[in-house]
């Protein structure tokens, strides 16, 4: 299997957690870089500029809400993953503001990271279209190999039928 070329920025402080899932992130991803508090996550993002960032919220030296909101403040569009042990609605209600593309509850069970990594990867896919092809003139719509749209473009969507 092909390795997807997209950078993943991987914030946790449980070693044990950590190799876990950054083994399975190397597996589909050809570059994982991983940080084990919000300060190294941060020197790393303005460092490698990932494509997507997976994060725990309960890290040291930068409380992850923090990392993120300080993510925030320069892109809006990068996907971010938050996790947490907990799922206290006071923690997640702070979390919504952020625009996170999923908050997971650890221990994260493979088969939801699969299908939210699916997403991120579509998402991802979506932006890289927008940004090659939203000033285009011309209707553009792309299907994947099993005929479904992959992206279409504003001037397609103006067509008549």
């Amino acid at each position: 299997m092909d390795k997807l070329k997209y950078t993943v920025l991987y914030v946790e402080d449980d070693n044990n957690i950590r190799n876990s899932i950054a083994k399975y992130l190397n597996y589909k991803f050809e570059n994982v870089i991983e940080a084990s508090d919000g300060r190294m996550a941060y020197d790393l993002y303005a460092t490698h500029n990932p494509d997507f960032i997976i994060t725990d919220i309960h890290i040291p030296r930068m409380h992850g809400l923090e990392f993120i909101r300080k993510i925030r403040d320069n892109d809006s569009r990068i996907p971010i993953i938050a996790m947490s042990a907990y799922s206290e609605k006071e923690k997640l209600l702070s979390a919504i503001k952020f625009n996170l593309m999923e908050y997971l509850i650890k221990p994260v069970d493979r088969l939801e990271l699969q299908n939210v990594l699916h997403k991120v990867v579509d998402k991802l896919k979506s932006q890289n279209y927008s940004c090659m092809y939203d000033d285009f003139m011309e209707a553009i719509l792309i299907l994947d190999s099993d005929n479904c749209v992959e992206y279409v473009n504003e001037i397609c969507l103006e067509c008549p039928l």
